[in-house]
C-alpha cells in the first residue's frame, strides 16, 4: 500500500489513487463481488485502476500554481480526519494543509467542539508540512487544539476568512494543497478553485 500499488493474488495489480485502508477495504470488496459474479480480473482491475470516490468526498482541484486535495472528513469523527491526516503525512512532496471548520454539524446548530481533542493533529508535524491554514468560525478553536501538538507554531496561520485564505494562498507558492473539511464546509472552499479534470 505504500508504493501507492495493492496487488490482489497473483492476478490483480490496482494503482491506488488515495492510499487508505478503508479505500483498501472497499476496493477488496468491490473485486470479491465483480469476482463472484464472473466478471474477468482484467476487466475488475481495469474498471477500479486510480479509482476516485464520485461522492464529493476526494475533489482534485486548482488554486493559482497549486494542485489540492478535498479531502473531505465528517467534523465530530475523529477516525475521518485522522485517516486524511495519515494519507496527507505520508505524502512525500511539500503542502500545506488546509483545515475549515466553518460550520460543526449539518443536522443541528452547536459550537460545542470537543471533538476536535479527539483528533491526532500531531500527524501534521512532519517535514513535508511547510503551512498549516486554520479557517473558518471555529479556527480559534484549532489554533488552541494545535497548540497542544509537536506542530511548530511558526507553520500555523490563522484565516479565519476561508475567501482571504484562498487568495493568500493563490498569491504565491506551487506546493500541493491538502484541505480537510466536513461536506457542510466544502462548497465554501470549492466556490474559490477550479475543479480539476481526473
Amino acid at each position: 500500500m505504500d508504493e501507492g500499488i495493492l496487488r490482489i493474488g497473483d492476478a490483480l495489480t490496482v494503482h491506488l489513487a488515495f492510499r487508505s485502508i478503508y479505500n483498501v477495504y472497499n476496493i477488496l470488496a468491490a473485486c470479491a463481488v465483480c469476482h463472484e459474479c464472473g466478471v474477468p480480473g482484467a476487466e475488475i482491475a481495469k474498471t477500479i485502476d486510480n479509482y476516485i470516490l464520485k461522492n464529493g468526498r476526494m475533489v482534485r482541484f486548482l488554486l493559482g500554481a497549486h494542485h489540492g486535495m478535498l479531502l473531505t472528513s465528517k467534523h465530530e469523527n475523529s477516525i475521518a480526519y485522522d485517516t486524511n491526516l495519515r494519507y496527507v503525512r505520508a505524502t512525500e512532496d511539500p503542502c500545506t494543509v488546509v483545515v475549515i471548520v466553518d460550520a460543526v454539524s449539518r443536522k443541528y446548530y452547536t459550537s460545542e467542539t470537543s471533538w476536535l481533542w479527539d483528533i491526532d493533529f500531531d500527524l501534521l508535524n512532519c517535514e513535508q508540512v511547510g503551512r498549516v491554514f486554520l479557517c473558518g468560525q471555529y479556527a480559534s478553536d484549532l489554533a488552541v487544539r494545535l497548540s497542544f501538538t509537536d506542530v511548530p507554531g511558526e507553520k500555523i496561520e490563522l484565516h479565519p476568512d476561508i475567501a482571504e485564505a484562498c487568495e493568500t494562498l493563490k498569491g504565491g507558492g506551487a506546493e500541493d494543497v491538502y484541505v480537510l473539511t466536513c461536506f457542510s464546509d466544502r462548497d465554501k472552499l470549492l466556490a474559490h478553485v477550479e475543479k480539476e479534470a481526473v
